[in-house]
């Protein structure tokens, strides 16, 4: 009986998070734009990743979701 309660609230705490962090998150806005390393800093557009919240998430973001980055040596990302 233990190992079916411990189950029920795991899946209940998974549930819980599930729900609760979309909507947390839209309370949250995160603002980024993406320059070029090796092009002079050239902007090369923007992303809005909900839970980044330090340069290195939105850096992450950049490379991986603007295929110039990406393709091009990477970016840096500036908080707009």
């Amino acid at each position: 009986m233990k190992r079916q309660s411990t189950l029920l609230i795991l899946a209940s705490a998974t549930l819980t998070l599930t729900i609760a962090l979309p909507v947390l998150a839209q309370n949250y806005t995160s603002r980024w734009a993406c320059h070029l390393k090796h092009r002079d800093n050239q902007y090369v557009g923007k992303v809005e990743p909900w839970w980044a919240k330090t340069k290195g998430d939105a850096e992450w973001a950049c490379n991986a979701w603007i295929s110039e980055c990406g393709n091009n040596g990477g970016c840096w990302a500036r908080r707009i």
